[in-house]
């Protein structure tokens, strides 16, 4: 008896176009208003895993724009029950405070961010969570948006500063990874 098989064989091609820009920066095309012409604007956004505030207590952020044109940031810090972080629309008081030397468009007084502003090409800053006496302990976003084709704008990394009389302690918060984004 002789035995018969039949072979049946699907093939399957599929074609997937992928644009990487980088782990968490993309580029978005936008038209404008005025022409038929359309403008691109690259974005970023990392994890601020952790900041605390309290007593003694400060979270201090480091900023650099590594690209040749100024960049427009936004900062959103959380609560712990998930509610927004405001503040005084002063960046050297309140609850937020940091350098002004470098950034222009300054706003803390947002309804979907902590706060905005644009900081200068190859410009760098800090900001903090200044002591006060609430004990929260919550985490936050960076997001960056720019004019033209760049896959990274922005580098940052934390620390957390615990003073007392006596000592001072220093735990270090890396933003992604330490990486650019």
């Amino acid at each position: 008896m002789k035995k018969r098989f039949l072979i049946v064989s699907c093939a399957l091609i599929l074609v997937v176009s992928v644009f990487k820009f980088s782990d968490s920066a993309s580029a978005t095309t936008i038209p404008t208003a005025t022409s038929s012409a359309t403008a691109v604007y690259s974005t970023g956004t990392a994890i601020i895993p952790e900041y605390l505030e309290g007593t003694g207590t400060r979270t201090s952020f480091n900023m650099s724009n590594i690209t040749d044109n100024p960049i427009d940031v936004t900062i959103i810090f959380y609560n712990p029950d998930g509610t927004l972080v405001t503040d005084d629309n002063s960046p050297t008081t309140g609850r937020i405070s940091f350098e002004t030397d470098f950034i222009s468009n300054y706003s803390d007084q947002n309804t979907n961010s902590s706060l905005t502003f644009t900081l200068k090409a190859h410009c760098s800053l800090t900001f903090k969570v200044n002591p006060t006496t609430l004990k929260n302990k919550a985490y936050g976003l960076i997001q960056w948006k720019q004019l033209g084709s760049t896959q990274k704008g922005l580098v940052v990394h934390g620390s957390i500063i615990t003073e007392t009389t006596t000592s001072s302690d220093t735990v270090s918060v890396p933003v992604n990874g330490g990486l650019p984004f």
